[in-house]
């Protein structure tokens, strides 16, 4: 291989640009990773000279690139996944964390593996007759923008992108909007280095003019990907033997890095059958319950607040010791209150994944040993499924599905009739005004008085209404001079603004709350109000982790009555539960008797008393455990 400076107008420009480039790079990257910048210099020094190649083996510049080329993505998609993370903090070098888990190797198997997948991509362009100089070009991107995705999903909610994920992929767009994110970390980290290589890569020409390729070159640029790939099935499967796909925090990049984390949870993603499965057993429970019956008369009217990230802080000593003041002191004053039962639920999901705690309330189905993501609104439900609210309607009952935001969301306006909703009310169904939000959301406030407005219709019909809020949705940015805002912590307490701005959010629910309970106070109608939060929001402090019990898991519930009942005594001793049980709850609040289906989930209540996705705490459960994953497989794949 030659090497030439090419001293014309051509290369001082070439020259001038790598530079300023690998003058940018280098101040992204000295405040994330120091030696990150060798590798900027090592790409000056071989972008601005131009290269000439003597082909003897026309095929060795293929096999060098393809090598370079493979190192080279790695390290900088995972740079882009990782680069600003908390966890690079006692790290300098990239290359020493990911190599962290290498065990009895001298590297992590992750390595040959990911390297032979980007090794395999290029192998295929040049199969596809590309010029190595554009296979060089493309390659790169293939691998860099699915991370640069990456990290924004992680910004986003908390934790990283996985391939169930995309089945909500349309949600995501249409929330993301009250999110800032950060341009320069992650861009810098992608872009620059990518120009260089780029000049790099146009730097090397072939001494050889070009040749029309033939049949000859054809098979073997071909017999090379199928080769390269056939490799790489085979490590994949080995790392996969010993290696399983990750879905909290930012987990999928530190296990297996964030490609091979994604392609592990793309071919995970069957609901597996539970030993002894007989769908007999649930097909006749299911059935029963559909044609079981009750007077509806004098049943009272049940509410269901589903309410947007609604968390109690306090449950963390840190913001618990700082708080300058509570800020729902209502809900919290509902503790001693006669009509009034509250506790913590246990919750599937943390930081999104909102309608997985609408499946596990209206069905008492735990998503418990789903495959990691897996969303059943877009996945599985696609027929008829029964639910609190089928059961109700069926039973003399008008439902109402209310969720003040788009229709589509998580494919809500296809599921809420299958699960038994007669009337769907979103946003574009809600007359509002700009009083009526609070941020770019509609408030509880506005969402209530949809509500007011349809219990105070002339209806002898009970009515059964299931609301899900979205003031307090994610994207805690709130200006501090607004009125709504309030310091509950110092401002120099880490993440305060994130802090301060949720717990205002939470202030002004709780005051909507006191609103909402008290206009229903009067009524002569009995009428439940049940509410709770769907996950916890991202406030960086609090991270989503696998042990069940955790408190990031925990979310406030309240079971409300306009009358002291005896359904809210039976249920003061359990304060503790999980989300797939409050369905069964709200229906002994309201004295409705539980039909076969929910007798059965009751009966596994009494062995489990708490489940999420994380687990299901200790004991020799497996049998009542096995029989809750038949009842779950026979919904979700069965029915």
């Amino acid at each position: 291989m030659d090497i030439q400076i090419d001293r014309t107008r051509k290369g001082i420009i070439k020259a001038v640009a790598a530079t300023v480039t690998a003058s940018v790079a280098g101040y992204v990257m000295s405040g994330l990773l120091p030696l990150s910048i060798i590798w900027i210099i090592l790409l000056l020094f071989l972008s601005i000279p131009s290269w000439t190649v003597r082909e003897e083996n026309r095929y060795l510049p293929d096999l060098i690139t393809g090598l370079f080329l493979s190192i080279f993505v790695l390290y900088f998609s995972q740079f882009i996944n990782m680069a600003g993370h908390e966890i690079f903090k006692d790290y300098s070098s990239l290359f020493s964390y990911m190599n962290r888990r290498a065990g009895g190797y001298l590297i992590d198997p992750r390595f040959p593996t990911e390297m032979l997948l980007i090794v395999s991509v290029y192998a295929f362009l040049r199969a596809c007759r590309l010029p190595r100089r554009i296979s060089s070009a493309v390659t790169p991107l293939l691998f860099f923008i699915p991370a640069l995705a990456d990290y924004y999903v992680y910004t986003f909610r908390g934790s990283e992108l996985i391939f169930p994920d995309l089945y909500g992929a349309s949600t995501a767009f249409t929330v993301a909007e009250g999110y800032h994110f950060p341009v320069l970390i992650p861009l810098g980290g992608m872009i620059c280095p990518y120009i260089l290589f780029l000049i790099f890569t146009f730097s090397v020409r072939d001494s050889a003019p070009h040749v029309k390729a033939d049949a000859k070159s054809i098979l073997t640029r071909a017999g090379a990907f199928i080769s390269l790939f056939a490799m790489f099935l085979i490590s994949f499967s080995n790392y996969r033997s010993f290696r399983y796909p990750y879905s909290y925090y930012d987990q999928p990049s530190q296990g297996n890095g964030f490609t091979l984390n994604f392609l592990m949870s793309m071919t995970g993603f069957n609901i597996q059958k539970p030993e002894g499965y007989d769908s007999r057993q649930y097909e006749q429970l299911v059935s029963d319950s559909y044609k079981y019956s009750f007077d509806p008369k004098d049943s009272p009217d049940i509410v269901v607040i589903m309410n947007e990230s609604f968390s109690d802080l306090s449950v963390y000593e840190g913001i618990s010791s700082s708080l300058s003041e509570d800020p729902i002191p209502y809900f919290h004053s509902l503790s001693s209150a006669d009509n009034a039962v509250t506790g913590f639920a246990y919750s599937s999901v943390f930081g999104g994944r909102t309608p997985n705690s609408e499946y596990e309330f209206l069905t008492g189905i735990t998503t418990y040993a789903l495959p990691d993501g897996l969303i059943p609104f877009s996945y599985s439900i696609n027929s008829d499924t029964f639910s609190v609210a089928s059961y109700l309607r069926n039973n003399g009952y008008e439902t109402y599905g209310i969720h003040p935001f788009m229709a589509s969301n998580w494919k809500r306006d296809k599921v809420y009739p299958l699960l038994g909703f007669k009337n769907s009310i979103f946003i574009d169904d809600i007359d509002y005004d700009q009083d009526d939000l609070i941020r770019s959301y509609i408030s509880d406030r506005k969402a209530y008085s949809i509500v007011e407005d349809i219990l105070s219709e002339d209806n002898s019909a009970p009515r059964f209404i299931f609301l899900v809020t979205m003031q307090n949705h994610g994207g805690y940015d709130m200006d501090p001079s607004s009125p709504l805002y309030t310091e509950y912590v110092d401002p120099g307490t880490e993440n305060a603004g994130e802090i301060n701005t949720f717990l205002s959010l939470m202030n002004q629910s709780d005051i909507a709350l006191e609103e909402f309970l008290g206009e229903l106070s009067s009524r002569d109608r009995e009428t439940i109000v049940v509410l709770f939060g769907d996950h916890q929001p991202n406030l960086g402090f609090n991270s989503s982790f696998t042990e069940f019990g955790g408190l990031s898991r925990k979310v406030p519930f309240m079971i409300w009555s306009n009358r002291d009942t005896d359904g809210l005594s039976s249920l003061r001793s359990a304060p503790e539960t999980s989300i797939n049980y409050l369905g069964i709850d709200t229906l002994t609040a309201a004295g409705i008797p539980l039909p076969p289906y929910f007798e059965f989930i009751s009966g596994i209540r009494k062995t489990v008393p708490c489940i999420n996705s994380a687990g299901y705490g200790q004991g020799d459960l497996d049998d009542a455990i096995n029989d809750y994953l038949g009842l779950q497989y026979y919904v979700l794949k069965d029915s």
